[in-house]
């Protein structure tokens, strides 16, 4: 009975399989036709789509979401832009650390391990 019904349900599940190819549901025409369809969709949708406003002409702010040390790169800091530009060599404050806030230097602005020229508002560097 066992050995029968494994039989069957094999089968069953060609019998599906030669459905779908010969109904279309499975092809590779279908799958570029859909795909072709979604392509389309989107260009059509994206001029419709408005743009974030970033706060580029704001002062630099940057909460610190995460610290590393790197060899031959030193302290690195991790974050997400909230407002204003920063570009490498760009003095910095760090407040947070102690009463008063502590000067510094950007050596390098990177993102997703791809070096910027500049770093803007919505941006996540490190």
């Amino acid at each position: 009975m066992r050995r029968w019904l494994q039989f069957r349900v094999s089968t069953l599940l060609w019998l599906i399989v030669a459905c779908a190819i010969a109904f279309g549901w499975w092809s590779d025409h279908a799958a570029q036709q859909r795909t072709l369809q979604q392509s389309e969709l989107r260009r059509q949708a994206l001029p419709h789509i408005p743009l974030g406003v970033r706060l580029n002409d704001m002062p630099f702010l940057m909460p610190i979401e995460g610290v590393f040390s790197i060899d031959g790169h030193g302290i690195v800091v991790t974050g997400k832009i909230e407002q204003g530009i920063v570009r490498t060599g760009d003095a910095v404050e760090i407040v947070g650390l102690a009463d008063q806030p502590r000067p510094d230097v950007v050596t390098q602005v990177e993102s997703f391990s791809e070096v910027l020229d500049v770093g803007q508002a919505g941006d996540n560097v490190g």
